[in-house]
């Protein structure tokens, strides 16, 4: 009978009734027709809206009028819902007028949608959602399944609540990672004890909040593992601020070990540090540096270093030292380089030709400490060796 009325009707449109039974016949307006489906529509609806296999392509309209008129039998409606091929472009205007109504009691309308991913991905509908329902389950599902879509959607309007929800839920932490590049805070107020680890982690990674010696403390607390991450990503702040930290000492050497740092940050660090906290093990650390730095670290270093590390340190840091100076760290390196010390008179000091006394040999020489420095052969246990004459300048009194 229905075929013959479309027919009648709108001949050209009959092989929709088969793709878009309810919406083809809504648009004849036959008000028979429509009084016939209204008096029995539950049935209309499982007897051919659903049995009919082809049928998935009613309109938005069409399915939101079907959900409006079983709203009571909301089985019914997730079956609708489920088999027809709809995308919701706008969630405002996806039976609004129930959900505002029944609140909590009509959840489910927008939760199949989101559940079967029938929404359109965009931070608009999720935003809207979560003004009716907050972050559920069907929420974070669909946030998660559609990341990588939503990422590509500009946020037009930021929602605290929203931030602040994404910020403590525990989704994937692949998703989590994403969302806290999109939603940021600009007063971060949270306690870390708040958050997972994982969290935590990313949280430092993405830089989400300013470092700060309070900040740094909290971290401290609950996850002094990534302490270190914190300081190294943020090493300018740090640094500018270093007085106002609570460093352990272990801290200092773990920081100072770290090759993510340059020369002339260690330095900054070992400097503001004072001499009273300079350990063995950042002894070993100034040793190592190359750049010029405070001669009280320096000296406080050769006293808690192996003789034989001394050499290179001296070496390492040479120019900051006076030529007087110099003289007493020869002498405390005894040995050979105690002669380099006498400046009483002038005399030749032989040094067996290394890098080492060919750097040294040549920075003395240009500071007129020597007055040359010349490579030759000695015969030594009657084999010709490498030396290096050093020719010591008088001086008429070192101090």
């Amino acid at each position: 009978m229905l075929q013959n009325i479309v027919k009648h009707k709108k001949e050209d449109v009959l092989n929709g009734l088969e793709t878009a039974n309810y919406t083809i016949l809504r648009s004849l307006e036959y008000p028979s027709v429509c009084k016939y489906i209204d008096d029995n529509f539950e049935n209309y609806i499982r007897d051919v809206v659903l049995q009919i296999p082809t049928n998935k392509y009613e309109s938005e309209e069409s399915v939101n009028i079907m959900i409006q008129k079983l709203q009571m039998n909301p089985d019914l409606c997730r079956e609708i819902i489920k088999k027809e091929d709809v995308l919701i472009k706008d969630l405002s205007h996806c039976c609004l007028e129930i959900v505002e109504e029944k609140r909590e009691e009509a959840i489910w309308i927008w939760d199949t949608y989101l559940d079967t991913e029938k929404v359109i991905s965009s931070w608009k509908n999720v935003l809207f959602y979560f003004q009716y329902f907050g972050l559920t389950v069907s929420l974070e599902d669909f946030i998660s399944a559609k990341i990588d879509t939503l990422i590509l959607d500009s946020v037009k309007e930021t929602d605290a609540a929203f931030t602040g929800a994404i910020l403590l839920h525990n989704f994937d932490i692949s998703v989590y990672r994403k969302l806290i590049e999109i939603f940021r805070l600009e007063d971060f107020n949270y306690s870390l004890s708040d958050f997972t680890r994982e969290q935590v982690e990313a949280l430092v990674e993405s830089k989400y909040f300013k470092m700060s010696p309070n900040q740094y403390a909290d971290l401290k607390q609950y996850h002094p593992e990534l302490g270190l991450r914190f300081i190294v990503l943020n090493k300018d702040d740090f640094i500018r601020q270093i007085q106002d930290y609570q460093l352990e000492d272990v801290d200092v050497e773990e920081l100072l070990d770290l090759k993510a740092l340059t020369e002339n940050e260690k330095k900054a660090i070992i400097e503001s540090m004072g001499t009273s906290r300079i350990t063995e093990k950042m002894a070993f650390i100034v040793y190592e540096m190359t750049i010029p730095l405070e001669k009280e670290i320096v000296n406080t270093a050769w006293e808690l270093l192996p003789k034989e590390k001394c050499y290179q340190l001296l070496l390492n840091q040479i120019q900051i030292f006076s030529m007087t100076e110099l003289s007493e760290k020869f002498i405390s390196l005894g040995g050979v380089y105690k002669h380099l010390a006498d400046r009483t008179r002038r005399h030749t000091v032989k040094l067996f030709h290394s890098e080492y006394n060919e750097k040294l040999a040549e920075y003395l020489c240009k500071k007129s400490y020597l007055t040359s420095a010349n490579n030759t052969m000695l015969k030594v246990m009657g084999k010709d060796e490498p030396y290096i004459l050093c020719r010591v300048k008088k001086i008429k009194s070192a101090k």
